[in-house]
């Protein structure tokens, strides 16, 4: 049988071979070598340049070791974990929150489309694309689901580890060989042996420590909000359906190739010349509300419309781990953790502008 060994910087040779080969080379699969994981996160971590292709292939590789492992069918499995981020935006979350309001589908929603446009190449080799969309919607009760995506999934796994790689940040570094050797199956449902809790409670810890170092990167924050209100502007000429399937090059292309704003953001974002921090605040908006506020402190300030961003973080609440720890009895992780789970990292909004208008706008922002 025709395969190829494909060298990745941190699971090392992979092999792949029939379905997987041929979903690699697919249209919908080669779209993500220019989708960067991280979105505009190299403008902080130059290294930050890896892309959901690398991510995509490095999950199917974690799956298929533990339905080796586990003894486990994995062809389903495989080509649900190869496919899962298929759907992704330019840039992949920076622009997701436009898809959600224009479209009402994130990135699972688009991913399923994706999904069921290779159904030819999935039933060549007897899967139905409704079994693999069940698996990454999270439709599949029991341990399928729960190992691409799932509170102790191969998803986090691979992009922790892939993450602290690529940025240089040593905080996503995780025992992964531990958890894979201690991941047990019971009564159709996905857990941790007891003897791999420490390692998942590091994996865990490693995950907020990500978060607040990386993801939410006040610098970052400001580089994506900027991308997003330019794409905000285009909109305008531009269909969201067109802009869900472009790449990231594709977009910025687009961007330059427009006129006043969203130009001015390309060459911004070209040469890092970034918006500047204000002020920090606690605010709530909606998407209207939050542009009423940015034309409010604009006109105020006496400053072009659009050189004040409002960036909201989208936070999630609170997760309850649904992870099963199999000792004598089957057990709720909580009650192994030695550092008990604390409120989560609350993430404030950031007011940015130019350079040049931050002292007009830091007086408005302190009066309203």
């Amino acid at each position: 049988m025709k395969y190829k060994i494909i060298h990745d910087p941190i699971h090392g040779s992979i092999k792949v071979e029939g379905l997987i080969l041929e979903l690699l080379h697919s249209p919908e699969l080669q779209r993500l070598r220019d989708i960067k994981q991280i979105g505009l996160t190299n403008l902080v971590f130059p290294g930050a340049n890896h892309t959901r292709f690398e991510h995509s292939l490095g999950v199917y590789y974690l799956t298929n070791k533990i339905c080796e492992e586990l003894h486990l069918e994995k062809e389903v499995l495989n080509a649900a974990a190869v496919l899962h981020d298929s759907g992704h935006l330019p840039f992949s979350h920076t622009l997701e929150y436009l898809s959600k309001i224009y479209l009402k589908k994130d990135h699972v929603d688009l991913t399923c489309e994706c999904v069921l446009d290779l159904e030819d190449m999935l039933e060549k080799y007897d899967i139905k694309p409704e079994e693999v969309i069940k698996i990454i919607k999270c439709e599949e009760k029991g341990y399928k689901s729960q190992i691409i995506s799932g509170d102790l999934d191969v998803d986090r796994i691979d992009y922790l580890l892939r993450d602290s790689h690529y940025t240089g940040v040593a905080h996503g570094i995780i025992d992964v060989e531990r958890i894979l050797k201690t991941i047990e199956i019971r009564n159709g449902v996905l857990g941790i042996n007891k003897k791999g809790v420490l390692a998942v409670e590091g994996m865990l810890i490693a995950r907020d420590m990500m978060y607040a170092s990386v993801y939410f990167h006040k610098t970052a924050r400001i580089g994506d909000s900027m991308l997003g209100r330019a794409v905000e502007y285009i909109l305008e000429y531009e269909k969201i359906e067109e802009i869900v399937k472009m790449t990231d090059s594709e977009l910025l292309c687009t961007l330059k190739n427009s006129e006043g704003f969203p130009r001015e953001i390309y060459r911004r974002l070209k040469y890092r010349d970034l918006f500047k921090v204000v002020a920090y605040r606690d605010l709530d908006l909606n998407l209207e509300k939050r542009k009423e506020l940015e034309n409010e402190i604009c006109e105020k300030a006496e400053i072009p419309e659009n050189c004040c961003i409002v960036d909201i973080p989208e936070i999630k609440d609170p997760e309850k781990l649904e992870i099963k720890v199999f000792d004598k009895e089957i057990k709720n992780f909580e009650e192994y953790m030695i550092l008990k789970k604390s409120k989560p990292i609350k993430y404030p909004t950031i007011i940015s502008t130019p350079e040049k208008y931050r002292e007009r706008v830091k007086r408005v922002v302190e009066r309203i």
